[in-house]
């Protein structure tokens, strides 16, 4: 790190004047506030310069900081003696008034030193009045996320205040009587309040009473229970029931819980934690490593679960923890000013009893410019944190107790970006990538740089791009039209111009341009054919079309609450690791991010046959979108291209689905009936292990595949699956389950354990009449060292037919060909109990192979 004299300290300083000011502007939500911040940060640094500066931004930052800190002791303290002078005042309504004006204060302060995202969180949802699932909407985040922002911020919030406004129930009734009272109360007039040096605002007072709402409610209202009021957990299934599955992924970079919930299902049903008791608690034993997979103690963590109040832990000798937690699904995080980040999630889930693993790093801040070649900002980078190829085979640990975690984020209009908190990962990296420029890759830094430039420099040649533009139909270009060609798909500029990777492609025989609105504009070139033009202009058709129609039952009545969506859409393209489709685009459908827990980038880059995944969706997307029947069983389902389409239906309570015959886009008045018939009353059957064991507190749910993507390269398939979830219930001590009210086609069972590999059961006809028995692989683990010369390993069978290699993790399942070498050795992973054989390859030949005797629970180390 280069070091700076400070023989031209005052002009270093006020080089860096504008930073000081725009730090101060994003750490002080008031302009003039923050000026003033500014101007105090920038006197004390040229009063008090030290002899050499590393950083001077990281210098000013921490001069800033304590400038603000000062400043709020300061006011604090300003804010006690003017409360003790309105206590010596005999004037009643002026004591009131100062009391609150105090409390407004201090509730706005602990609002405004809520460090993001939880400020905006609780802005949109007290103020903006926003639905959790609004929110995860505007930032591009999951439901999950936005819900444990908003705990955390109301934990926050709570601890804040009853630091500041008192211990025991003082802060909740000075809170109380600020929420009861009016600015004109006890025949004070706003002019007084403002005579005291507080004109309040309408929109601070809305805030003030959304925080009294969602500070104090659970906390007065409903308190804790004592040990007397806990009921045990609830086992047994329910017809009604809605969760996500577990989903296996062969392909994803690590493969999510499959399936969908809408608003109504996580209201009226629920998901594993709601069919358990949130108030009952368990003991879990953790661990905490380091990214090197060595333990650490001394680290705060704290258990923010689903339903319930979060845990506070820390981890002792050898990096273990122990906690009492609520019987619900959550994370363990870090904490608290440690010196640590959560790199990994320690993940907890109901009739588990993985141990969550939390494993940490140390923080770095990054952030700077994003310029083109001549210097201009750029915005709309996205920056990609990666871990290092070798991360999963530096733990001996089985891992499935844990999830990945690592940032990203975009560059703003003038280019610059930050990312803050970020693990210094040794060999980790972040993935640079601009539709318009060179994907490039950089290592992570080892430590904080918030002064970085990066240089994208545009594609040297366009041999290996396709080029084009999109105009509308009036031949104005199409600025942020989205193109599609084979997987790749990129966005026009606002000149409507693109440029497409060809490696990025795989398939060329197509290319699409769809924009909000409009009908697409298609290219196709037969194979064989003549090459591409150098330039392709594609004109985008007239105005895009739509169905218009109703759901009705056996009966004749409209059904209310069901979906609807597009059962054959046109594939665009892959988006942030997601298949898209052009008729969702068209129609506005939000274009969602990969889950942390799956994408298909892997199916780009390597050789893995046939392959499948499967991910959470807890809203229509681009990917699969649908439109939900009202009270007149009507639905509309917009941006179609002039074709015919089919039309799927699900009764999301019972599973039934039905699927139309082709119906040609620009129809209305469309009339379709959801049949009643076709259910089985009652399912029972059993689960067994291979050798016919009954297998005891395994978990069981129905599910119905209800959209589905096949995206294709040469000599790959990748199948892309989404699926509706119906009923679950848990196996008995003697391996006998009952589901209630089973569509008797097109569902099938998924099981779930510690003990086995995820296994999936098709119900038919014959499950109305008879038992039904299931056979299920118990799950074994195994690692790999000494492996040098081999960069792979496969596992086959008895018959000698390769097996599914099994990455678990906390958010899901993905299912491999083969397993990856790094360095000789692999992390822990799962195969089934039929498992016998390894193969050790190298480039995909070859080179060894070795006799397995695996033993269920246990992880067996195979040494080359």
């Amino acid at each position: 790190m280069s070091t700076f004299e400070t023989d031209d300290t005052t002009a270093k300083i006020l080089e860096h004047a504008d930073w000081v000011r725009a730090l101060a502007g994003r750490l002080v939500g008031n302009r003039t506030e923050a000026d003033d911040l500014a101007q105090e940060t920038l006197v004390t640094a040229l009063d008090r310069s030290p002899d050499r500066v590393g950083s001077w931004r990281a210098w000013l930052s921490a001069v800033l900081t304590n400038c603000l800190r000062q400043g709020k002791r300061a006011a604090r303290r300003r804010s006690v003696r003017e409360q003790e002078c309105a206590r010596s005042d005999s004037s009643g309504p002026t004591l009131d008034v100062v009391s609150r004006l105090q409390t407004h204060r201090r509730v706005v302060d602990a609002v405004e030193r809520l460090a993001e995202p939880y400020r905006s969180a609780i802005w949109l949802r007290y103020y903006d009045d926003l639905p959790p699932r609004d929110i995860a909407t505007r930032l591009d985040v999951s439901v999950k996320t936005v819900d444990s922002w908003l705990h955390r911020a109301r934990r926050m919030l709570r601890d804040r205040l009853r630091r500041d406004l008192g211990g025991g129930d003082q802060w909740a009734v000075a809170l109380l009587s600020l929420a009861a009272a009016k600015p004109t109360a006890a025949g004070v007039s706003i002019a007084s309040w403002t005579t005291l040096g507080a004109t309040v605002m309408g929109t601070k007072l809305k805030l003030i009473s959304a925080c009294v709402i969602a500070v104090i409610g659970a906390t007065l209202f409903w308190p804790e229970p004592t040990e007397a009021e806990t009921e045990p957990p609830t086992t047994a299934g329910d017809p009604n029931t809605h969760r996500g599955s577990a989903g296996g992924g062969r392909g994803g970079t690590g493969g999510g819980a499959s399936g969908r919930r809408t608003e109504r299902s996580r209201v009226d049903t629920p998901n594993t934690a709601r069919t358990r008791d949130a108030r009952a608690l368990r003991e879990v034993n953790g661990l905490v490593l380091d990214s090197d997979g060595l333990p650490v103690a001394h680290v705060p963590l704290e258990f923010s679960p689903r339903a319930g109040e979060a845990v506070a832990v820390t981890s002792g000798p050898g990096g273990r923890f122990e906690a009492s937690i609520p019987d619900t699904v959550g994370d363990f995080r870090t904490a608290g000013p440690s010196g640590y980040v959560t790199v990994m999630e320690g993940t907890v889930k109901p009739n588990s009893n993985v141990p969550p693993i939390v494993v940490v790093a140390r923080p770095i801040d990054l952030g700077g410019h994003i310029v083109n070649a001549d210097g201009r900002g750029i915005e709309g980078v996205a920056l990609i944190g990666l871990p290092p190829d070798d991360f999963g085979a530096r733990f001996d640990q089985l891992l499935e107790g844990s999830a990945l975690n690592l940032a990203r984020t975009k560059s703003r209009t003038d280019g610059t970006f930050r990312l803050p908190g970020l693990p210094a990962i040794t060999g980790a990296s972040i993935e640079i990538r601009h539709p318009m420029y060179e994907t490039t890759r950089i290592p992570i830094p080892q430590e904080s740089d918030e002064s970085m430039w990066i240089e994208l420099a545009r594609p040297e040649s366009t041999t290996n791009q396709f080029l084009g533009r999109v105009v509308l139909p009036n031949g104005v270009p199409a600025a942020g039209a989205r193109v599609g060609m084979g997987m790749a798909t990129v966005v026009t500029d606002e000149r409507g111009e693109f440029r497409i990777d060809r490696y990025r492609v795989a398939v060329d025989d197509r290319i699409v341009a769809i924009h909000p609105g409009y009908l697409p504009a298609k290219l196709a070139r037969a194979e064989g054919s003549r090459p591409w033009p150098d330039y392709i202009e594609l004109r985008l058709a007239g105005t895009a079309l739509s169905i218009r129609g109703r759901i009705l039952d056996a009966e004749g009545q409209p059904r209310e609450g069901v979906d609807v969506w597009i059962a054959d859409p046109t594939l665009l393209g892959v988006v942030h690791g997601l298949p898209v489709q052009v008729e969702n685009v068209s129609a506005g459908a939000r274009i969602a991010g990969a889950s942390r827990s799956g994408s298909a980038s892997n199916f780009l880059r390597a050789d893995l046959g046939t392959s499948d995944l499967t991910l959470p969706q807890d809203a229509p997307t681009a990917c699969w979108s649908w439109v939900t029947t009202d009270e007149h069983g009507a639905f509309t389902l917009e941006g179609l291209d002039d074709r015919s389409y089919r039309i799927r239906i699900l009764d999301r309570e019972t599973l039934q689905s039905v699927t139309s015959n082709t119906i040609q886009a620009g129809s209305a008045g469309i009339e379709i009936t959801l049949p009643d018939d076709g259910m089985i009353d009652e399912v029972r059957g059993r689960v067994l292990s291979l050798g016919g064991a009954p297998l005891a507190g395994i978990e069981l749910q129905l599910l119905r595949k209800s959209f589905e993507s096949i995206l294709r390269r040469p000599g790959s398939k990748f199948d892309f699956g989404m699926f509706s979830q119906g009923a679950r219930t848990r196996s008995d001590d003697e391996g006998r389950f009952t589901l209630r009210r089973v569509p008797e086609e097109g569902v099938f069972v998924s099981m779930n354990g510690d003990s086995i590999l995820e296994h999936a059961h098709h119900v038919g006809p014959e499950a109305r009449d008879s038992e039904i028995e299931i056979r299920v692989p118990a799950r074994c683990h195994l690692r790999v060292e000494n492996a040098a010369d081999a960069d792979a390993v496969r596992v086959l069978d008895a018959e000698g037919q390769p097996l599914d290699v099994i990455v678990q993790s906390g958010h899901g399942i993905n299912a491999y060909l083969h397993m990856r070498v790094s360095d000789g050795r692999t992390g822990v992973f799962s195969v089934s109990e039929r498992a016998q054989t390894l193969v050790f390859l190298r480039e995909g030949e070859e080179v060894a192979r070795k006799p397995l005797a695996l033993r269920a629970g246990d992880t067996t180390v195979v040494q080359r």
